[in-house]
């Protein structure tokens, strides 16, 4: 793949979830035959379910209980690549890689990044989320949305 196409994907330009599942599986399988770390492999597959995650909690127009936090239980490694961007922590499969050296010209962001106006989109929809999500069938929802709102450096955040 170019290094055009990968440069999208690390900047958020081109969105990992956009590339077509059959293309995304041969960028797999070029990876694991370039014996690539394994634990970098299963990072890839969480990476793109927190995008998933990320997409529908920036999409202003969700409705809460069509959010996917409620359909599946985050595990500590989802749950690092899905607070990357938000507490500039990498996950640990990220820190065990020995460090690369660095082969692009100019500035370029050490992990994933929201902007302002993004990171407060995802804080003001997961409050409202863990708000909204208050009937028996909504714990996981409203569990999960409170956890990832605790990311929030506001102020106001504990209350």
């Amino acid at each position: 793949m170019s290094a055009d196409t990968i440069a999208g994907w690390e900047s958020g330009r081109r969105p990992l979830t956009a590339v077509p599942i059959g293309q995304m599986l041969v960028h797999r399988h070029r990876l694991m035959q370039m014996d690539t770390v394994p634990a970098l492999l299963q990072a890839l597959d969480r990476a793109l379910e927190a995008d998933v995650l990320l997409a529908c909690a920036l999409d202003d127009k969700a409705r809460v209980e069509d959010s996917p936090l409620g359909a599946w239980v985050m595990q500590r490694d989802l749950v690092e690549l899905l607070a990357w961007p938000l507490n500039h922590a990498p996950p640990q499969p990220i820190r065990d890689l020995p460090a690369a050296p660095r082969r692009r010209r100019g500035p370029a962001p050490s992990g994933p990044e929201l902007s302002p106006s993004e990171r407060t989109r995802f804080f003001t929809q997961m409050r409202r989320t863990a708000e909204q999500a208050r009937g028996e069938d909504q714990f996981l929802l409203r569990r999960q949305a409170l956890y990832l709102s605790g990311y929030d450096d506001q102020p106001d955040t504990p209350e």
